[in-house]
């Protein structure tokens, strides 16, 4: 399956809501359903520790299907913020700044800031 692309579902009746639910889940090692009919492999559960070790490519469908996202596989490289912009965050949460946080945030992930 090496170089494979498959789509997959929570499995289990999990769902999720957001992208960092579903690379909390996927890094977790939660299983995930495959729904590609094309694939002998439909309807099989699928995990990281197989996924990592095949060299497959996940699509993963979340918020009652209606979404897509691939996870980081592997190892990602975690940046550091700075501290200025650290700064900046914890200072638009304290306000309630919506905006601001988006702006600081940007592409990123929030939990590279707590």
């Amino acid at each position: 399956m090496a170089g494979t692309s498959l789509t997959v579902i929570p499995a289990y009746g999990r769902d999720y809501k957001s992208k960092a639910e579903v690379q909390e889940a996927y890094d977790k090692g939660q299983d995930f359903i495959i729904q590609d009919f094309f694939s002998g492999s439909d309807g099989r559960a699928v995990s990281k520790r197989e996924v990592d070790a095949e060299g497959i490519t996940l699509n993963v469908r979340y918020d009652r299907l209606t979404k897509q996202f691939a996870p980081v596989q592997g190892k990602p490289d975690i940046i550091e913020p700075t501290r200025d912009k650290r700064e900046d965050f914890e200072d638009a949460l304290d306000r309630g700044d919506l905006a601001a946080l988006e702006d600081i945030i940007g592409d990123g992930d929030i939990f590279d800031y707590i």
